[in-house]
């Protein structure tokens, strides 16, 4: 797991990752609140830039959490997205997240996966208006990773991520 040492509030991230292989994994790219200000998770918010899970090795997923969807199912809801991307475990893609004061959109290789407008949402629905940092992990198991069985002839397995450039016109925040 890695977690950077500086914040943003707003910017663009762009993430280019080879993710692992194998049924078992679970590998994220995300991003989670610095300063907690309303609240333990998920009322300070979550954002799922990707993640994904090796017995889906074509699939990834993309997410928002928060006081109104918490940790329940979130699928079928403006909250949550996925695209079909073929070769995320054999080649480099890239991940993006954009996220203004007014809109946090998410991308696969310039495809839209998820577009979240805040137009008149509370902070319950939009905790997305402080500091976040980001995290890179990969996961063993777990209820989403390890849902149909850990393979062990896959590992070691590896998420390569060949460079992060975040764009932010208001600056780093460091914490």
């Amino acid at each position: 797991r890695i977690k950077t040492k500086n914040s943003w509030k707003y910017g663009k991230f762009e993430i280019r990752a080879k993710l692992p292989p194998g049924r078992g994994t679970w590998s994220a790219l995300w991003a989670l609140p610095t300063d907690w200000e309303y609240g333990n998770w998920p009322l300070s918010g979550e954002i799922d830039i990707m993640e994904h899970v090796g017995y889906d090795e074509d699939r990834i997923v993309t997410s928002l959490h928060n006081a109104a969807l918490s940790a329940g199912d979130i699928g079928g809801t403006d909250q949550h997205g996925y695209l079909k991307q073929p070769n995320a475990c054999e080649q480099f893609n890239n991940y993006i997240l954009e996220w203004t004061e007014d809109e946090i959109k998410i991308l696969v290789n310039d495809k839209v996966s998820l577009r979240y407008p805040k137009q008149n949402k509370n902070w319950a629905k939009w905790p997305f208006d402080k500091r976040f940092h980001l995290l890179f992990n990969i996961a063993v198991g777990g209820n989403w990773g390890g849902a149909k069985g850990i393979d062990d002839s896959v590992f070691p397995s590896r998420m390569e991520i060949d460079y992060v450039r975040v764009y932010s016109r208001t600056g780093i925040e460091g914490t």
